[in-house]
């Protein structure tokens, strides 16, 4: 019985131990959290600096008298202040990055279709000139000399005009509602990159509204999906596989296309063909394509200015497209112009060939349309592409 009692003793004393400990062990650490918490919510005083030094009022000449001038026109101040508030600082045009454009391919001697004789190449639509039976018009009867006065102010107009593009491609505000181009789309304009989608609507807009009835002028997205055909004589802006941007036109009967850079017809580019002039096609289920030997672009990013140029030109027909050679380095400066007005003009030409230009060869292609959609062989009848 003694060693009984002397282990429950012992053992009763050991457990009270242990508790004690543990309940000691707790207390610290609440009492270190309360500790910590209350260092935490203790705020901390933060001297502020007072500049106790207040400046000195410059010191005012009070003997100095300025005359003024009387019979000034003041509404000739007004207008300058109003211009001046207008105008837009230009001077970081030259600090838009260069976007590089892979995959342009420099195999333009290739071909596809047939070489033939052109005939009747010079069938245009617009003005009518005094060689017979070698332009076909619309009947659009605008004056030539206005033309060219509009196209050689235009310099001029857009040199006053300048703009602060510093924030413009963050911003996503429109630089002209009713044209729907945003203002990243002039800061594109402005530097040396290429147009987009925007660009070409906003310019088939404006020759849509210059001459209204001429026929296509179809949003340019739609050559991810499928054109609707075309009836009568039209122009349309088209963009290819290669991320390019082409010009095609019906007229007289015969599909002409004008490419700034190649001299065959890509793949999606045949497609978008034999949509929008389904009713060229003959009855061998053939669309013949006369391949322009137009002007070629400098470069890798000014095909979109190209395309706008020559659409303007086909729907003109003051001359023949291919004899025309346009002053690149004005062309982007002109567009701006003519969007900030609303209105699309002749694009500046250059006096002469420039020593460097290649010489290209007239091509004429045939799409052989092989299905009852009449589309190309290769063309997703189901998509419609």
């Amino acid at each position: 019985m003694d060693d009984s009692i002397r282990i429950i003793i012992i053992a009763t004393t050991v457990g009270a131990g242990i508790f004690l400990g543990i309940t000691l062990i707790v207390l610290l650490i609440k009492y270190k959290r309360l500790k910590r918490a209350s260092k935490l919510s203790t705020p901390v005083n933060i001297p502020l600096e007072v500049n106790e030094i207040s400046p000195q009022p410059l010191p005012v000449d009070e003997e100095t008298v300025y005359e003024t001038v009387p019979n000034v026109d003041q509404g000739f101040h007004k207008d300058v202040a109003t211009n001046a508030n207008e105008s837009e600082d230009i001077s970081a045009e030259g600090q838009a990055s260069l976007h590089d454009w892979a995959g342009v391919l420099s195999n333009a001697d290739k071909t596809s279709g047939y070489e033939t004789p052109v005939e009747n190449e010079h069938q245009t639509f617009g003005y009518e000139t005094s060689v017979e039976n070698e332009h076909q018009t619309f009947g659009y009867e605008t004056s030539v000399e206005n033309e060219h006065r509009e196209f050689y102010d235009d310099v001029a107009t857009n040199a006053n005009a300048s703009e602060d593009i510093s924030s413009e491609e963050t911003s996503g505000e429109y630089w002209i509602k009713e044209l729907s181009l945003k203002n990243e789309d002039k800061t594109i304009l402005k530097s040396q990159r290429m147009l987009n989608d925007r660009h070409m609507n906003a310019a088939q807009k404006l020759l849509k509204k210059k001459f209204p009835h001429i026929s296509g002028l179809q949003d340019t997205i739609l050559s991810q999906t499928s054109f609707v055909n075309t009836q009568g004589e039209g122009i349309q802006i088209h963009n290819t596989e290669k991320y390019h941007w082409i010009t095609s036109a019906s007229i007289g009967g015969h599909v002409r296309v004008c490419d700034s850079r190649y001299d065959y017809l890509a793949g999606s580019t045949k497609v978008q063909l034999a949509q929008c002039y389904q009713n060229l096609i003959d009855e061998s289920g053939r669309l013949e394509v006369d391949i322009r030997p137009v002007q070629t672009q400098t470069g890798s990013v000014d095909c979109g200015l190209f395309a706008i140029a020559f659409a303007y030109e086909l729907t003109v027909g003051h001359q023949p497209v291919h004899l025309i050679h346009f002053d690149q380095n004005r062309m982007r400066s002109h567009l701006l112009s003519c969007f900030e007005k609303r209105e699309l003009t002749h694009f500046p030409q250059a006096s002469r060939q420039p020593a460097t230009q290649p010489i290209r060869q007239h091509n004429k292609v045939k799409i052989a349309t092989l299905c009852d959609c009449k589309l190309p062989e290769k063309c997703n009848c189901a998509l419609g592409f």
